[in-house]
């Protein structure tokens, strides 16, 4: 499709003018060679808005603001924070992520003053093209995992994410657990197609309503910085992307399942782990009930001990309490957890 030249504001102007002389259209639109239909339209744009600046389109304009998404995810956290290992067993967490065969993560920890994180020497240069890469998909859930699917060449289309991940993969797991199977599906657009709406209808496949830009709530975000690393230690300036396929295979397969069962329990709170037999690692974010250090299964590189709720610290900190007084106030602090940045191989 050729695409649309827009008249210039000057030439609209122009042609604005010649009209309120009381030129008319098709005069006006045989002068400047242009169709009348385009005169026409911008005549009466010009009649209502009282203006020559034509106004730029973006697109679909959004229904929520960005406050209001921060609300709705908070809403979400308060809803599901108290959910006992029973119901987040039934839960399988999915989501795709592109590897590549260069790693540039560069992971720093830094300390910065309350109100810097936007300074530029807090900024680090990275390449954004990773050079050649793959795109594959995974889920996990408590004491399970979906085989790592390899996206070939071509774009991620709704019928292709019904033939190759949810008939295939989604589907044996709602088999195996029964009607009381939540599949975790993220907001992308190949998700929400009308095939995909259908088949999970036909398929009785439950899905779980999740907020919109919420990558950080999803516990699979910690298995790709996980997996990233491994095959960043097994890079060597690879060429082809199979070598990387294989790597990827090979490692999802290594990865223990202990850290995958303890990247699903953070979204357990404080109280129902106590339920569940929750492990003792000293207290955390006043709490002594929560999950073992992750670094203890991955590499020993820092993750941080999670305490009480995954879903409680991560509201608290997109949501801070206004300090009651000024000595309430902390004139340094860390930048956010590792837990809550999703890092991956770019």
């Amino acid at each position: 499709m050729a695409r649309r030249n827009h008249l210039d504001d000057f030439t609209r102007g122009r042609m604005f003018g010649k009209l309120e002389e009381g030129r008319i259209v098709t005069s006006v639109a045989a002068e400047f060679g242009i169709n009348k239909s385009v005169v026409s339209r911008a005549w009466k744009a010009f009649q209502t808005t009282s203006t020559a600046v034509r106004k730029v389109n973006g697109g679909h304009s959004r229904t929520t603001t960005a406050g209001d998404d921060r609300n709705i995810i908070l809403q979400w956290c308060r809803e599901h924070k108290n959910w006992a290992t029973d119901q987040w067993s039934r839960v399988l967490f999915k989501d795709g992520n592109r590897f590549s065969t260069r790693s540039d993560s560069q992971r720093v920890l830094i300390w910065r003053e309350i109100g810097t994180q936007f300074y530029t020497k807090h900024f680090k240069k990275r390449h954004h093209y990773g050079g050649l890469g793959v795109l594959v998909w995974v889920g996990i859930m408590l004491n399970g995992r979906t085989e790592l699917h390899i996206f070939d060449r071509g774009s991620v289309t709704g019928d292709r994410y019904c033939e190759e991940v949810l008939l295939p993969r989604v589907h044996l797991f709602r088999g195996a657990i029964g009607p009381d199977f939540i599949f975790m599906d993220g907001n992308a657009r190949p998700h929400q197609t009308l095939a995909v709406e259908e088949l999970l209808e036909r398929e009785d496949i439950t899905q779980m309503d999740w907020p919109a830009y919420s990558p950080d709530l999803n516990p699979i975000e910690h298995v790709w910085d996980a997996l990233g690393r491994r095959i960043a230690a097994r890079l060597h300036h690879l060429e082809y992307t199979q070598q990387l396929k294989q790597m990827l295979i090979e490692e999802w397969v290594l990865l223990p399942e202990e850290m995958l069962h303890q990247l699903v329990l953070t979204s357990l709170s404080c109280e129902n782990r106590k339920k569940s037999g929750g492990l003792i690692s000293g207290k955390a974010g006043g709490c002594s009930i929560c999950t073992p250090p992750l670094s203890i299964f991955v590499g020993q590189e820092l993750f941080g001990d999670i305490g009480c709720s995954w879903l409680e610290i991560y509201a608290n900190l997109q949501f801070p309490k206004t300090p009651k007084s000024i000595s309430d106030k902390t004139p340094y602090r860390s930048v956010t957890p590792c837990s809550i940045h999703r890092h991956s191989l770019r």
